[in-house]
């Protein structure tokens, strides 16, 4: 994903819901600080299987998920949007998905979208990193260590808002602290890369859409811009 798509899910999926403001989550909310260091593109800071078309986020001030709903089927997976731009909106409501302390909000950041003027909401980087490190699938960890890298995360802070977390939500303390062990072992240590199907690979490469092979509307969409 890149920037310039992220400001476009943002923008539309506050138009669908008629709102002014969408709290973004998950491994793309990275992108706006990514960009202050002239990192446009999620495919410069992950290597591709590692990245999702997906924007997590939640509409207005979370307190209505019919709104979340709303977005859903308006430019969600499989939607018209999806088809179109080979990216999608995932909407849900933050409390049980982003793992991180509720210090969060003192930390996060408010980006006005260029366009809209929309106000986009996305968590400090070191909150993001946390997260993964609570979810420990294989892509978490990489994201952990790269932002940690990318960032200059110190292993005392990422240590210090896992803890103030676990106190918060304990039932995910046996395992958040294994993914944390296995983080602090592996550090500078790269991850093994899952693997890249051929077939999409130039496909992913072009369009950003990195799980889904190209609809027959899309290719001739391609084929137009050729000629």
């Amino acid at each position: 994903m890149r920037i310039e798509q992220f400001f476009h899910i943002a923008r539309a999926a506050c138009a669908v819901a008629n709102v002014d403001a969408v709290t973004v989550f998950g491994s793309n909310a990275i992108l706006p600080w990514l960009n202050e260091k002239g990192i446009r593109d999620m495919r410069q800071f992950l290597d591709l299987p590692y990245i999702s078309r997906e924007l997590d986020l939640c509409v207005g001030d979370g307190t209505d998920d019919t709104l979340n709903t709303l977005v859903d089927g308006a430019i969600g997976e499989l939607s018209q949007f999806d088809e179109t731009f080979g990216v999608y909106a995932h909407p849900n409501p933050l409390t049980g998905l982003f793992h991180a302390p509720s210090s969060w909000t003192s930390r996060m950041r408010r980006t006005q979208e260029p366009v809209s003027r929309i106000t986009i909401i996305v968590p400090h980087y070191a909150d993001l990193t946390v997260s993964k490190l609570v979810a420990g699938r294989a892509k978490d960890m990489e994201f952990a260590r790269r932002a940690r890298k990318v960032f200059d995360v110190s292993m005392q802070q990422i240590k210090d808002l896992l803890h103030e977390y676990l106190q918060e939500v304990p039932a995910y303390k046996t395992a958040a602290l294994n993914h944390l062990s296995i983080f602090e072992h592996h550090d500078n240590v790269k991850f093994p890369k899952a693997p890249v199907p051929k077939k999409s690979f130039e496909n992913a490469c072009q369009e950003g859409a990195l799980s889904h092979e190209r609809s027959p509307r899309m290719q001739e969409r391609d084929a137009v811009e050729m000629e």
